[in-house]
């Protein structure tokens, strides 16, 4: 009765491998058609502002699909917020650095803090590691203590 089609992004739906091909993208645009059309009473589509790739903050494009639905057959129910109690940086592994401190990760070893920035949700670094490697790491998921 109910459908959920949630990534509605450029580059997840339609996936990016499809984007080279006009072919790729009318395949991806039946699907979406087929989705949409499977829903007998309510039909909610959504896409993120704001997503984490491979450790990355990314700010998605809404996948051209949602433009092409006549306004008459839309309803916008907003953009999800978390409350106050959420908003807060969460450093989920414990550790809390500052630009200049050594860090060690397990895979690249030795690095000097660059940058800290305490994003919502996904406090994130930037960390030289020597020899032109520079990485951006979240302090949720990277593997990394203080030195």
């Amino acid at each position: 009765d109910t459908v959920f089609v949630v990534g509605l992004e450029e580059g997840l739906f339609p996936h990016f491998k499809s984007l080279a091909s006009r072919e790729d993208i009318e395949e991806e645009r039946r699907l979406m058609y087929v989705a949409m059309t499977r829903a007998k009473e309510r039909l909610f589509l959504t896409y993120a502002l704001r997503r984490t790739l491979r450790g990355k903050p990314d700010f998605p494009e809404p996948s051209r699909f949602l433009s092409e639905i006549p306004d008459e057959y839309v309803e916008n129910l907003g953009e999800y917020s978390p409350d106050e109690e959420e908003s807060e940086p969460q450093f989920v592994r414990g550790v809390s650095v500052r630009e200049g401190e050594r860090i060690r990760h397990e895979e690249f070893g030795y690095g000097i803090v660059l940058e800290v920035h305490s994003e919502i949700n996904n406090p994130y670094i930037v960390v030289d590691f020597g020899e032109g490697n520079i990485k951006q790491l979240s302090l949720k998921y990277a593997p990394i203590r203080k030195e």
